[in-house]
Formats: structure tokens, C-alpha cells, sequence
């Protein structure tokens, strides 16, 4: 298709809309995190950044003074641009592209802003592509999470009514034994515990979202009694699993919050237990490298994929597998993150598919047994160097 060229001389449809100029200017694109590109009156590309390279798979000293024609290779995107001004709105556009550096489809949101004509000539447009491929992801999986949590709410609900009303009944017809409704209250307790920590998790949620700090109320504490506590109940009730804990003797106690450390050791085990169905052991290792404590939770279970297992603490996320279709907010593993990131500490997984799963974090160690720890270093090297001298 012939196109006519005018004697405008290229890039001057964009700079005469931008103050910046020359160099400046391509410094300003290419620093642009989302695509841009500028096509004139005529449909041409005069501009576009790194970005738009990426995302059009096209350089852009191939691209610029080609047609527009030329250039956009996805049918929809093109169409969008030769229609730009005869559209009726011209509200954001999303359509599915092909990423070569993901080698996969992402979701690709399309703004078209005119550039008013100038004297003769016709103005042109700027075109914006953002990815926001995970924006719809999270919008996706909060959507999920409020049913999910309408769910977990719903079901303590309904058993603390349920005994309360046996209760209610009890009172009246008192067909229930001393012992029985002991039993029943034991139960409302249970599930009232239960909605207690759903909403905690909540709170802990909104926290995370306006990116505040956890508050933590840290004492020198061993570590070894926060993990036993949280095994506690999995000791009685997970009969299928085998629970291993070893513990260097090297490791000091550490300053932590023992309530918010608890929490991140219970979502821990709690995966662990949940993800692993068949049985197998559970094994819990703390250790000491350098000036951190390394605490491990490994279990035998189904395990994850690379892509799951990237994606393992992000908030609402829940492994979309019928194999580890489990209960739960998926948020327990991003609180955890949060929990071990505010103490200074830093968490990560190991995972392969039907190999099971390891997760990782570390403390630093106590600033004040680390001093005690040279104290007693250089204690010992004093009473070496008496012995030597005499």
C-alpha cells in the first residue's frame, strides 16, 4: 500500500508535543517501565521506547518510519490503532500478547492518547501498553479469597450456633447430662478460638497492604520450646506423619516475638500436614550458620512446581491443583514471610513435584549472645596464653 511522505521531518510529531528534547528525551522513553510508541497523522511509528520493542518483538530503528501497518503485527492492537479516531470512546483496551521473555501469553492493557493537529498537519496518537497480567491475577484470586473466607467464617459459625442452640434446648428440656454440655461449650470455645485467628489474619492482612510494620514484642527465647508448642497438637492428631526435630546444640536463644513466631511455625507445619495426605515424616531442623539461625520445615507431600513454588507467598495464592486442593485463606505463607522479614530474617522453599517440600527461614542470631559468645571466645583464648607462659 503506498504511503505518502511529507517533508515533516521524522520524530518532530512527538517533539513538538514534549518539552524535553534530543537525548533527554530518549533517556525520559526509555526509562518508561510500560510500552509507548507514537504513530503521526498518516499512521506511521515516530517514536517508541524499549518496552514497546519487547512487547512488539520489532526494533525501533527498524520500526520508525514504517507504517503502523508494518510495524503491529497483532491483529487487535492494529485494528485498535488505525480506529483510534473513529472510535466512540476511547476507554482501555485489553487483549492478550505474546511475551518472547516469558514465553507465554500476558495480558497487555492498551491507552491511546491524540495528539491535536499541528497547522496542516494531522495529529497522531500515543499508545501506552501495560502488562497487567498480575494486577488481573491478584484481582482474580482476591475474588477467590472472598469466597474462600466467607467459607472458613461460615463454618465455625454454624457449629457454635449449632451447640448453642442444643444449649438453649438443654435449658429447657434438660435432656443433656452435666458432661455433655461441658462438650458442647468445649466446642463453641474451639470454633470461637478459631474465628478469633481468622480474623487476626485479617487484621495481619491490612497490615501488609498499607505496607505498616508488624509490632514486635521480642524476648531472648529458645527456639527449640516456640517449635515444640506448635507441634504440640500435631503430635496428637496428625496420626499419619512421623515428626523429627533436631536441633544443634550450638544454636543461642534469639530475640523474637514468641507469639508472631509461633504463627509463622504454625502455617509451616500446618502446610506441611496438609500437603502431604499419604503420611510420611515431617522434619523440623534448626541450625546455626555464620550470624544467622536457620530453621527448616521439610515434609514428603505432593510438592510444587517451579511456577507454584515462585509464586508460593503471594498474598491469596492457593496452588490450583485437584492433588493440593486444601483448605485455607492462602495467606498464611505471605503472613509468614512478613513475620520473618520484620525480625530481620529472609524465607524461601526448595519444591519438585512428587518430591515433597522444604521451606526455609533465618533470624539473626541475639546481639547478646553473640557478645557473650566473644566473651567466652576470648576468655578461653586468655587462659590458653596463661597456660602457655607457664
Amino acid at each position: 500500500m503506498p504511503v505518502s511522505i511529507t517533508s515533516q521531518p521524522m520524530h518532530a510529531t512527538v517533539k513538538s508535543r514534549f518539552p524535553v528534547r534530543g537525548p533527554s528525551l530518549s533517556i525520559l522513553l526509555s526509562s518508561i517501565r510500560d510500552g509507548l510508541f507514537v504513530l503521526d497523522g498518516e499512521g506511521r511509528v515516530t517514536t517508541m521506547n524499549r518496552a514497546a520493542e519487547r512487547l512488539l518483538g520489532v526494533r525501533a530503528d527498524a520500526a520508525v518510519g514504517s507504517p503502523a501497518w508494518e510495524v503491529i503485527r497483532h491483529p487487535e492492537l492494529l485494528a485498535c490503532c488505525m480506529n483510534f479516531r473513529a472510535a466512540s470512546n476511547n476507554d482501555p483496551y485489553e487483549f492478550e500478547l505474546f511475551d518472547e521473555r516469558f514465553g507465554e501469553s500476558r495480558l497487555i492493557q492498551l491507552r491511546m492518547t491524540a495528539l491535536p493537529q499541528s497547522g496542516h498537519v494531522p495529529g497522531g496518537m500515543i499508545a501506552v501498553l501495560a502488562d497487567v497480567t498480575r494486577e488481573r491475577e491478584v484481582d482474580r484470586l482476591k475474588s477467590e479469597f472472598i469466597s474462600i473466607a466467607a467459607h472458613e467464617l461460615r463454618t465455625p459459625l454454624t457449629v457454635i450456633l449449632g451447640y448453642a442452640e442444643l444449649l438453649r434446648e438443654a435449658e429447657e428440656t434438660g435432656s443433656f447430662s452435666t458432661e455433655e454440655r461441658q462438650q458442647f461449650i468445649g466446642q463453641i470455645m474451639d470454633k470461637g478460638e478459631s474465628l478469633t485467628r481468622i480474623i487476626n489474619t485479617f487484621l495481619d492482612l491490612d497490615l501488609i497492604e498499607k505496607r505498616r510494620p508488624f509490632h514486635l514484642e521480642k524476648t531472648p527465647s529458645e527456639i527449640g520450646e516456640i517449635i515444640e508448642s506448635a507441634l504440640e497438637p500435631y503430635r496428637r492428631e496428625a496420626y499419619l506423619h512421623r515428626i523429627e526435630m533436631t536441633i544443634s546444640p550450638a544454636c543461642p536463644p534469639i530475640d523474637v516475638d514468641r507469639a508472631r513466631m509461633a504463627q509463622v511455625m504454625e502455617s509451616l507445619l500446618s502446610n506441611a500436614v496438609k500437603f502431604s495426605p499419604s503420611g510420611g515424616a515431617i522434619r523440623i531442623e534448626v541450625d546455626v550458620f555464620g550470624e544467622e539461625v536457620e530453621i527448616s520445615v521439610q515434609d514428603e507431600g505432593v510438592g510444587m512446581s517451579a511456577t507454584e513454588a515462585g509464586r508460593m507467598f503471594d498474598r491469596f495464592y492457593r496452588a490450583d491443583n485437584s492433588a493440593t486442593a486444601v483448605g485455607g485463606l492462602g495467606l498464611g505463607l505471605s503472613l509468614a514471610r512478613a513475620i520473618v522479614e520484620a525480625h530481620g530474617g529472609r524465607i524461601w522453599v526448595e519444591s519438585a513435584p512428587r518430591k515433597g517440600t522444604k521451606v526455609f527461614f533465618t533470624l539473626p542470631r541475639n546481639p547478646i549472645s553473640q557478645v557473650a559468645g566473644m566473651r567466652e571466645r576470648m576468655a578461653m583464648a586468655n587462659t590458653d596464653a596463661d597456660v602457655d607462659r607457664q
